[in-house]
């Protein structure tokens, strides 16, 4: 199934370079702690709002850097931190013009569904499509990230480019979303891998899922080379299973 092996393109991804992913991770949440108090800040005092979106300014150029060091692309070509802190300078725009497009909306049908939902009012049966079209706005906006990541896109062409890989598979962007959720809420309860891989590992998924659509050719560095893949063809010079390394004990096999 095509899904499941893009999740795991994307989980592989990750996990070939669990370091830097991790340390990608914990810079992403690093950049979200202000955003934290400042929720906060304006429950306890809505009418501080302004300064409670202050507190958030980090965070849209951290997601943008984010998608762009899990681009599969980069994996055979690890950025260096000059151009990880390029990247994120450079993302500070973009990333606010995406969450001004999309954020909002979100928070608006969220608040309709919380607020209208086992109500008498006639606004209540409309809860359902609130909730299908949370589910698309957010997989759209994720994928609007992770072309702003990956391919530097402005807002408009983010927008497009979004739009195109939702409508050209909506069943997948809607399975999608749902995995996000679900992963996000099991990784929240264990808490450390919710710090140390959840961000790194949401992006790494979702830009597969995107350049594939796109038809983005990313080169795979765990795969064969020609020759080694001609020589499995022809059964020449066999790999050994990990038992029968085991049996061996490490030994090389007599010339």
């Amino acid at each position: 199934m095509r899904f499941l092996s893009l999740v795991w393109r994307g989980i592989r991804d990750v996990f070939d370079q669990l370091i830097f992913m991790a340390g990608l991770s914990l810079a992403w949440w690093i950049c979200a702690v202000p955003a934290v108090f400042g929720f906060m800040l304006f429950l306890s005092a809505p009418i501080l709002l302004p300064l409670a979106l202050l507190t958030t300014f980090l965070m849209p150029p951290a997601t943008v850097t984010l998608f762009a060091m899990a681009d599969p692309k980069r994996i055979v070509n690890r950025p260096d931190r000059e151009e990880m802190i390029g990247i994120f300078r450079s993302s500070v725009k973009r990333g606010w013009m995406i969450g001004l497009a999309t954020v909002p909306l979100l928070l608006i049908l969220a608040w309709n569904i919380v607020y209208f939902q086992g109500t008498s009012s006639f606004l209540a049966a409309v809860v359902p499509l609130w909730a299908v079209l949370i589910i698309f706005v957010f997989i759209l906006s994720v994928y609007m990230f992770s072309l702003a990541g990956t391919m530097e896109s402005e807002v408009r062409n983010a927008f497009r480019g979004g739009m195109f890989v939702l409508v050209s598979r909506p069943f997948t962007g809607a399975l999608l979303a749902i995995l996000v959720i679900v992963v996000a809420v099991v990784f929240t309860l264990m808490v450390l891998p919710m710090l140390l891989i959840g961000p790194a590992l949401l992006a790494g998924v979702v830009n597969r899922f995107v350049l594939d659509v796109l038809e983005v050719e990313v080169i795979d560095p765990n795969s064969p080379t020609v020759e080694r893949a001609y020589e499995r063809e022809k059964g020449i010079n066999p790999e050994t299973g990990i038992w029968e390394r085991i049996k061996r004990g490490g030994r090389k096999e007599p010339a």
